[in-house]
């Protein structure tokens, strides 16, 4: 069926993905429905990438072909959505694909059964590490909740990056978004090397009608393909940019549990600081590190969380040290021998703050 407008909008951001690129394209062009357009924003790649874009753009009117500065996937996918004319859209990482040709038809057939007005799906994926895959099936049944409890269970997930109760995924590419949702979006948003898809939801999914979740597995995605696992200095930095706009929507709410949520934020904050040094400890010599360490403590929501313990204190080491905000007191705690490994001792350190929250 043909409308003057489609039924759905796949954005792609695509950085140097000529490896990956015709697989996730190819899925798309293979899907049985046909209602649909695909935005291909090419973020300043330097490789075939631009060619491949090209190709598809040129054998088939679906697929648009968009070229931008390098400013990282948060502008590209920013940018993709202000290209977009379906009633409904979706992001498609460009080392990703659906796991078959009927993904859309069977959104499309689902979605037309439902009477309520849908702002939100979301739907399961496989989750594919070389040869080995798991399948993620985040519901066990079909369901729509509506905007209140959503905004009870399910967006706390969006503000301080864990809610126990919430179904949602951090993910842009699990979802299918109402093109309604996007007046929501600014203009900008900083840069970040990470967290941009928390940073998109919590602009999206800010105010919707209704959620709908799915069971069904419909997506590919292909973990560690990339270089997002290298030691950066500039991770605080990026965390401190997302702790910023998770604070500012947490800021829009009148609920109970706003202060329990401030609370998770702040300790969050605390135990990833603790062992990102930990893990920086391992690159970089003593005077670097307390370099790294006093530029993290004066960024803008780090200096929050220092006022946050000074009047809430807590008796764990993380929230201890935040407290007291001294460089030499933190590399002294980081150069301590463990024999747990960083990833070990992230996930004892997240038990004890969910256990105290």
């Amino acid at each position: 069926m043909r409308h003057e407008n489609p039924w759905l909008t796949i954005i792609v951001p695509i950085y140097n993905a000529e490896k990956y690129l015709r697989k996730c394209l190819g899925s798309i062009a293979a899907q049985s429905f046909d209602n649909y357009e695909v935005i291909m924003v090419d973020d300043g790649s330097v490789d075939k990438s631009s060619e491949i874009c090209n190709e598809y753009s040129l054998k088939n009117e679906r697929f648009k072909y968009y070229r931008t500065e390098n400013n990282g996937v948060l502008s590209a996918r920013t940018f993709g959505a202000k290209q977009v004319n379906g009633l409904y859209f979706t992001y498609c990482d460009a080392d990703d694909f659906y796991v078959n040709s009927k993904v859309f038809q069977l959104l499309f057939d689902k979605m037309a059964k439902i009477t309520e007005e849908i702002s939100v799906v979301q739907f399961g994926f496989v989750k594919k590490y070389n040869h080995i895959r798991r399948s993620v099936r985040l519901t066990e049944k079909d369901y729509v909740v509506n905007a209140k409890e959503f905004y009870m269970n399910e967006y706390p997930k969006f503000l301080c990056s864990f809610w126990e109760q919430s179904h949602l995924t951090m993910s842009v590419w699990n979802k299918l978004y109402n093109s309604n949702l996007l007046k929501y979006l600014p203009e900008q948003m900083e840069r970040v090397f990470w967290g941009d898809d928390l940073i998109l939801n919590l602009h999206l999914l800010q105010s919707i009608t209704n959620a709908y979740l799915m069971s069904d597995v419909l997506y590919v995605y292909q973990q560690s393909t990339g270089n997002t696992n290298r030691f950066s200095t500039h991770t605080m930095e990026d965390l401190d940019i997302i702790k910023k706009y998770q604070l500012k929507f947490l800021d829009k709410r009148t609920k109970d549990d706003t202060e329990r949520i401030r609370k998770l934020l702040y300790s969050e904050m605390a135990g990833w600081l603790l062992f990102y040094l930990k893990d920086a400890a391992k690159y970089l010599d003593d005077q670097k590190l307390k370099e790294l360490i006093t530029d993290t403590l004066s960024l803008p929501r780090f200096q929050l969380a220092h006022e946050f313990y000074i009047h809430n204190p807590e008796d764990w080491e993380a929230a201890g040290l935040l407290k007291e905000a001294n460089a030499i007191y933190y590399v002294k705690a980081v150069r301590t021998p463990i024999k747990k490994t960083i990833k070990a001792c992230i996930v004892q350190q997240l038990k004890t703050i969910y256990k105290r929250i």
